[in-house]
């Protein structure tokens, strides 16, 4: 006698069974009827994220003293602006003379605009800009302009960021934060704000006004303005320095944003670095491109002023332009007038990527790393990443990856990681099961602690192994590593044993030195692209020294000889 239990199962199996069917059987015996409009859920992905903005400008307001102006928008269409967070930017889609270019502008106006369907930006004054010059001269009220939907990270995340924030700002860097300021008033952003603002001199300060009328009515917001060439009452003087934060900062915690000029990241970075806060409490709004790339250490000097011809596909069209080696690529497209995709133009959005097909660019490699590490989503595994880069990034980008058997050159450990990095990125869109935030974390951190187990010459390659690296290895020493950061960060623990089991798995299986078996899906990837990687890299070695059509010798680390074919 069957019980009831499993009467009730075997009737709930046969339903699921029969679930496919039955759905088929009703789909044939349903009506042919057109689906009229659009689903609800489709219209309000549409509302709040369309491909482009078709603006009009409503109104220009020109801040004369400061060099600058706003330009207040309306959508054409007479629709709702896209809500945005205080902070992020819209990419304007310009076509001056005969190049399609974008510039990103930061929202100067209040997130609670967008429900009146409006929404500015503020541009400032460049002398020798393009886009920026062209703006202030030309866009007038009645114009229109084609913009992308409210784009950018540079906003505040309460899971990642401290109660109070310290907003660094220089020159049209303060266009962020007076979003910011906005929507604190408009009690659309929950956090304290202290704004320490750079300018020249008294009359160059942009917003003053509309600054301190609201610092003197929101009890959290506080101002501080900083001149650099005057000495007024009721100002400081000098610049944004470590001493002038602590002067200014809360007795608790607190995070440190920047907006501004390259010239001032230059200066207030390293200031901001002897505050010694956690990596994930500074923010920095991305700079632009960078305008003397020559100056980046690992620059090939060889290049600098050089012109070079790059061919470009698009589709079936190919077009051949001139590219000077001192501008990004992005630019010489622009001039040839080829319309390229792009919005922040600082590599952290990811709009402009593009194929290389053939030939060398210049990425500076520590940039890409933290690139990386900047788009981990998830703020646990983002902020042990971007500490243990902050610790180790400088070895990272000197040594070797290994003694001999692959990258056993200066500099080998960087290029390993960043090629790894990217086909994690690739692998983690490819398959949905995958957390690409663990993944992305677990191969920047794979190999940190090879800086560790290594002891170099002089000329920078591995001349031994140390105690540590003999006794425990970089694996143990990484994991090591890992958990001491996690700790310090107050980490949860799962997230923790999850980063040192990638670390301590990703050489696959115990034969080959994994201190664990990859025991999740994040972990059976690493280890897999870590061996692609380096079994790339002792081809490519081997293939330079190997004739084409030719055999090579019998290569130790692959256990075999390989064909260089033509």
């Amino acid at each position: 006698i069957s019980s009831p239990a499993r009467t009730i199962k075997s009737t709930f199996m046969l339903s699921f069974e029969n679930m496919a069917k039955n759905r088929e059987k009703a789909i044939q015996a349903a009506p042919v009827r057109e689906i009229k409009g659009e689903f609800a859920i489709n219209e309000n992905a549409k509302a709040l994220h369309p491909d482009r903005l078709e603006l009009v400008v409503s109104r220009v307001i020109d801040h004369a003293g400061a060099g600058a102006k706003t330009f207040l928008f309306r959508r054409t269409d007479g629709k709702a602006v896209p809500f945005f967070r205080a902070g992020q930017y819209l990419s304007l889609k310009l076509k001056i003379g005969d190049s399609f270019v974008t510039r990103p502008y930061s929202i100067s106006s209040s997130p609670a605009w967008a429900l009146e369907g409006k929404v500015a930006i503020t541009v400032k004054a460049d002398p020798g800009g393009f886009a920026g010059e062209w703006l202030l001269e030309n866009l007038k009220e009645g114009d229109r302009v084609l913009a992308s939907a409210p784009e950018g990270q540079f906003y505040y995340e309460g899971l990642r960021d401290a109660p109070h924030v310290i907003a660094l700002a220089g020159g049209s860097g303060i266009t962020p934060f007076l979003s910011m300021v906005y929507a604190i008033r408009d009690g659309m952003e929950d956090f304290d704000l202290t704004i320490l603002y750079g300018s020249r001199t008294k009359e160059s300060i942009l917003f003053r006004d509309e600054l301190n009328a609201i610092a003197g009515v929101c009890p959290r917001v506080k101002v501080v303005h900083v001149l650099s060439k005057e000495v007024c009452e009721g100002f400081e003087h000098g610049f944004l320095t470590a001493d002038l934060i602590r002067k200014y900062a809360p007795a608790g915690e607190y995070s440190v944003f920047l907006c501004g000029p390259e010239a001032m990241y230059r200066f207030a970075l390293p200031e901001v670095e002897k505050l010694e806060l956690p990596r994930r409490r500074v923010r920095c709004e991305a700079m632009g491109v960078t305008k003397a790339v020559w100056e980046q250490e690992d620059y090939p000097a060889d290049c600098r002023d050089r012109v070079f011809r790059v061919t470009v596909r698009q589709g079936a069209s190919e077009q051949t332009v001139q590219a000077s080696a001192n501008e990004p690529v992005l630019v010489a497209l622009e001039r040839a007038g080829i319309v390229a995709p792009s919005r922040c133009r600082s590599g952290e959005c990811g709009w402009c990527r593009s194929r290389l097909l053939e030939g060398t660019v210049f990425i500076p490699q520590e940039n890409e790393l933290r690139r990386w590490a900047a788009s981990i989503e998830d703020g646990d595994y983002r902020a042990v990443a971007e500490e243990m880069l902050d610790a180790h990034g400088e070895a990272l980008a000197a040594i070797p990856a290994a003694k001999s058997v692959h990258h056993g050159f200066v500099g080998g450990l960087l290029m390993h990681t960043a090629y790894m990095m990217r086909a994690a990125d690739f692998y983690a869109g490819l398959y949905p099961a995958v957390d690409r935030s663990l993944l992305l974390a677990g191969t920047l951190l794979h190999d940190f602690c090879k800086c560790e187990e290594f002891v170099t010459s002089p000329l920078g390659l591995v001349a031994e192994y140390s105690l540590k690296g003999q006794l425990l290895g970089h694996l143990v020493l990484g994991a090591e590593a890992v958990s001491r950061m996690a700790d310090k960060l107050h980490i949860p623990e799962e997230k923790s044993v999850l980063l040192q089991h990638m670390i301590l798995s990703h050489h696959g299986e115990p034969e080959f030195g994994a201190a664990v078996r990859p025991m999740c899906i994040e972990s059976e990837l690493l280890s897999y692209l870590d061996l692609i990687d380096s079994r790339m890299e002792i081809y490519t070695e081997n293939m330079e020294e190997t004739p084409v059509g030719t055999f090579s010798g019998k290569i130790f680390a692959l256990d075999k000889r390989i064909y260089n074919h033509a």
